[in-house]
């Protein structure tokens, strides 16, 4: 079976913070861009250790989802949120190691968020169902 990464490539990794201009808005959306805002500041201020013990906590806890559903039949819906949900924490594992500089650890955790990202599409789409 061959696995094209066609869906995975035009993924925008980095997701921007909209400013609020107009008066017109709620204030869960004026909440949601200032704590986004927030953690932008604390992410930058992290050193690479502390970024790559992130992703590595990252990577572990979608490991520990994919173990759990080994022996487990999954009804459609199911599959797909739980394809979601694996499908942004390799998003997020890769948002975190673009930060890194150049190393090995660095290809390694990208290349793990990758492989997340396609088992994630393969859960998606019904493959272990």
């Amino acid at each position: 079976m061959k696995i094209e990464n066609k869906n995975l490539a035009f993924f925008n990794f980095t997701i921007k913070p909209e400013k609020l201009e107009g008066g017109d808005s709620s204030f869960a959306e004026y909440l949601k861009v200032a704590l986004s805002e927030l953690e932008t500041q604390e992410f930058l201020q992290k050193t690479q250790e502390e970024k790559t013990q992130m992703a590595f906590n990252k990577i572990e806890q979608t490991l520990e989802i994919l173990e759990s559903m080994v022996n487990t039949s999954l009804s459609s819906s199911k599959a797909e949120t739980i394809g979601d949900f694996l499908l942004s924490q390799a998003m997020e594992i890769d948002k975190i190691v673009s930060s890194l500089p150049e190393s090995y650890t660095k290809k390694f955790i990208k290349d793990w968020a990758f492989l997340l990202g396609v088992e994630a599409q393969k859960i998606k789409k019904g493959f272990y169902s």
